[in-house]
């Protein structure tokens, strides 16, 4: 397996443990700030989700990673 498809694997299977951690919150715990500074759960998982979207734009060849 290529190193961009491992990659892209270590994503998906981290969305899917994300996924699970985040639906066991509660609605409050998902948007009660100061998890990590001002921010909330809901706050870090939005940060988080654009930069693995650009992760793997860059993994998937839009942005020429590997090629």
């Amino acid at each position: 397996m290529a190193l961009r498809d491992k990659l892209l694997d270590v994503l998906d299977r981290a969305a899917r443990i994300e996924q699970e951690l985040i639906q066991a919150l509660t609605p409050g715990e998902r948007t009660q700030v100061g998890v990590v500074d001002h921010w909330s759960v809901k706050d870090l998982v939005s940060h988080a989700t654009a930069w693995q979207q650009h992760m793997i734009q860059g993994l998937e060849g839009e942005q020429g990673w590997f090629s």
